[in-house]
C-alpha cells in the first residue's frame, strides 16, 4: 500500500482526536493551569481516566501490530518443522522467544496492570464520578471523531501500482 496525502492528513487528525484532545481534557480538568508549576496533583479519577485511555489506545493502535507479530510467530513455528541446520534453529528460537515475550507483554501484562489499578482505586471513585463524567463524555466524542478519520484514511488507501484518478 502506498500512502496518499489524504491519508497523512487523516492520520494526523486521528492522532489529534484520539490522543491530544483526551489528554487536553484530562489536563484541563485535573491538572494545574500554570505551566511552570511543579504541582501535578492528579486525583484518583484522573488516574482511572489515564488507565482507561491507555487501554483504549492500546486496543486501537496496537491490535494490528499484534496481529502481524502473531503471524510472524506462526511463520517461525511452521518453518521450525522443516529446519535441520542447528545454527538456523538457534537463531529462529531466539527470534521466536523475543516475539513471544513481546506478545505476552501486550496481551497479558497490560490488562493485568489495568485491572489491579482499577481494583485498588475504585473505592475513591464515588465522590468524583460526576466530575469525571464530563471528561469521559468529551473524550468519547473526540474518540468517535477519530474513528471517523480512520474510516476516511481506509477509504483513501491506494495500492502501489494503482493509477491516480484526476
Amino acid at each position: 500500500m502506498k500512502k496518499t496525502k489524504w491519508q497523512a492528513v487523516f492520520i494526523f487528525c486521528q492522532f489529534i482526536c484520539m490522543f491530544v484532545v483526551p489528554v487536553l481534557c484530562l489536563w484541563l480538568e485535573y491538572g494545574s493551569n500554570a505551566f511552570v508549576s511543579v504541582k501535578y496533583k492528579i486525583s484518583i479519577t484522573g488516574i482511572i481516566f489515564v488507565l482507561l485511555f491507555f487501554a483504549l489506545s492500546k486496543r486501537f493502535w496496537l491490535n494490528d501490530t499484534l496481529k502481524k507479530l502473531q503471524a510472524k510467530i506462526a511463520n517461525i513455528e511452521t518453518d521450525a518443522l522443516s529446519m535441520t541446520d542447528q545454527q538456523a534453529i538457534a537463531t529462529a528460537k531466539k527470534v521466536y522467544k523475543r516475539y513471544r515475550y513481546i506478545d505476552l507483554l501486550f496481551k497479558l501484562l497490560i490488562p493485568l496492570v489495568l485491572l489491579v489499578g482499577l481494583t485498588v482505586i475504585v473505592k475513591a471513585l464515588e465522590e468524583q464520578a460526576l466530575k469525571m463524567y464530563g471528561v469521559f463524555l468529551w473524550s468519547t466524542i473526540s474518540f468517535a471523531v477519530g474513528i471517523g478519520f480512520k474510516v476516511l484514511e481506509i477509504h483513501f488507501t491506494k495500492f502501489v501500482h494503482e493509477e491516480s484518478k484526476r
